[in-house]
């Protein structure tokens, strides 16, 4: 790691699929640490969980706490699958809305699935392929597509078994709020945007996030 300097502040993950073992390499301007999983499952979010690394870092509180109620999520999905994990399983991980610290279907906030994810992926490197979500974001709510890692033959079927947890209302409530956000950023439009947030709030009352934005 010595040799390896960055900028800021990443994890790279890294795994060896024949002998299914992982390994992430945490990296800050100064110092590199390599975190090694051997419980035969590995999920990471967005802070170190190096005890050296995480002692520099940098504290946002909200922030902090999102990242380790989406690792606790995805460490029981993983658990609950322990298995009979496969490419839609994943998927669907990566789409997951479940708040694990108030026990509740959200739209955004402490779950996985995130209003601003632009790109999702699931690799099956053992196949040479991988599945990789395609659309506009919230990318990480598929469809998923098959990408073939070792040609260029562009993209193929969508993954079957991928399923968005938001049902009815729910669903239509999170798409007034990516409108009311599309409304605002895009055109600046503050009456449009409160009328989207009006009809997100009608649909799924009892979600607060749809009275922030």
């Amino acid at each position: 790691c010595a040799g390896w300097r960055t900028t800021s502040a990443w994890s790279v993950v890294m795994t060896h699929w024949k002998s299914r073992r992982a390994w992430t390499v945490e990296r800050s301007a100064r110092r590199c640490a390599v975190v090694r999983y051997e419980a035969g499952k590995m999920a990471r979010t967005n802070d170190f969980t190096d005890p050296e690394m995480r002692s520099v870092e940098a504290d946002y509180p909200g922030f902090r706490d999102s990242s380790r109620l989406r690792v606790r999520r995805a460490e029981e999905l993983l658990e609950e699958k322990r298995g009979r994990v496969d490419a839609a399983a994943l998927a669907n991980l990566l789409g997951d809305h479940w708040d694990p610290e108030r026990k509740r279907l959200r739209a955004f906030a402490g779950a996985i699935a995130q209003p601003h994810n632009v790109s999702s992926v699931v690799f099956e490197p053992e196949e040479g392929i991988a599945w990789v979500s395609d659309g506009a974001a919230p990318v990480c709510e598929g469809p998923f597509r098959r990408v073939e890692l070792w040609e260029n033959s562009g993209p193929g079927p969508e993954l079957p078994g991928v399923e968005n947890a938001l049902k009815g209302k729910k669903f239509e409530a999170s798409r007034r709020y990516l409108d009311a956000f599309g409304a605002w950023t895009r055109r600046k439009n503050a009456d449009e945007a409160l009328a989207m947030l009006d009809r997100a709030v009608a649909d799924d009352p009892e979600d607060p996030i749809y009275r922030h934005m």
